[in-house]
């Protein structure tokens, strides 16, 4: 099911909510660094890659380090 833009539609319809109905200042995400599509879907909807949180996740193969992405209502734009 990959591959349709459902996940960034998605982080578009949270952001838009999350800025225009709260009015919140700022939302973020994270994800494993290993999970492409979300890294695309937060990055084409217009988050920010902020950075590594290590070992952040514990996991039962060891710990998992997290990519953070946010918006910023003053610098989103609507997509």
């Amino acid at each position: 099911m990959g591959g349709r833009g459902i996940g960034t539609d998605l982080v578009r319809l949270l952001l838009s909510f999350g800025f225009k109905q709260l009015g919140l200042h700022r939302i973020w995400g994270a994800r494993s660094p290993a999970n492409l599509p979300a890294q695309l879907a937060m990055l084409t909807a217009g988050m920010v890659e902020e950075g590594r949180i290590r070992h952040h996740l514990p996991t039962p193969n060891g710990w998992r380090d997290s990519i953070v992405h946010s918006a910023l209502e003053d610098e989103w734009v609507e997509r």
